[in-house]
């Protein structure tokens, strides 16, 4: 991706020197309406998202960029949680060991649309802070009581209660407080998207008499995804409390 960009930032410049060193952008003007407008093209206003981090990061701001490659309305492979690991719990970690000298922390996540993937990396990102911020989890229950986070007004497939949500969580060694842990944070980070609540909505498109071929197939291609991403994410949590050696703030 790194070197696809790269490729992208020399092409515009490329086709920039043939229009007097400018290049055609468009944007939103009225809604609905797109407007051309040409913007000047240089090494100084063309560049990577990678390119300007790396020199914001060599002018002393700390900042940090990952990115990582996960496709749209699919859950993470088990290879993209190793490497969000890999790329957030020694931040946080430091953060942990630096106390209050520290200040604050921001993990900030986005996508193309800002909805799917992006919730799950603030999910992901919220788990380990959780995990090395007890005072995280304990706020969350205060905000998320049972009542609120399982409303009686609710399906049970609202709370997330799929049959094999629930056989996995007998297999786990804390698999109803992983649950728990999981659906709190996904609550928390649900302003664009409640997990559980979008795969309640994709079953009942998929068995509703209204629906048509076309949408009860991707409403059940969507939710099976949604449904293992869900999966993932609790098993995720539970493997993180397994693993971590809390005296030496680091996973096993």
């Amino acid at each position: 991706l790194s070197a696809a960009s790269f490729q992208d930032t020399t092409r515009v410049l490329t086709e920039a020197a043939t229009y007097d060193g400018r290049y055609l952008v468009h944007d939103e003007g009225a809604p609905g309406q797109l407007v051309g407008q040409w913007e000047a093209a240089t090494t100084e206003t063309i560049k990577t998202v990678r390119q300007l981090y790396d020199e914001l990061a060599q002018s002393g701001c700390p900042v940090k960029f990952c990115r990582l490659p996960v496709t749209d309305e699919q859950a993470p492979e088990e290879k993209d949680f190793d490497y969000l690991i890999d790329s957030i719990v020694p931040v946080v970690t430091d953060h942990v060991r630096a106390g209050s000298s520290a200040g604050s922390l921001s993990l900030v996540f986005n996508c193309q649309m800002g909805r799917g993937r992006t919730t799950t990396g603030m999910v992901i990102g919220a788990m380990v802070v959780g995990l090395l911020c007890p005072t995280y989890v304990e706020h969350l229950k205060a905000v998320y009581p049972p009542d609120v986070l399982y409303p009686s007004n609710k399906t049970t497939f609202d709370h997330g209660n799929y049959r094999i949500i629930s056989q996995m969580q007998r297999l786990l060694v804390d698999g109803p407080a992983a649950k728990l842990r999981t659906d709190m944070i996904l609550n928390a980070c649900g302003k664009m998207q409640n997990l559980r609540s979008a795969i309640e909505t994709f079953k009942v498109t998929v068995e509703s008499a209204e629906s048509n071929d076309g949408q009860r197939h991707t409403a059940l291609h969507h939710g099976k995804h949604y449904l293992m991403r869900y999966f993932f994410l609790i098993v995720f949590n539970s493997y993180l409390y397994e693993q971590f050696d809390f005296k030496e703030l680091k996973l096993k």
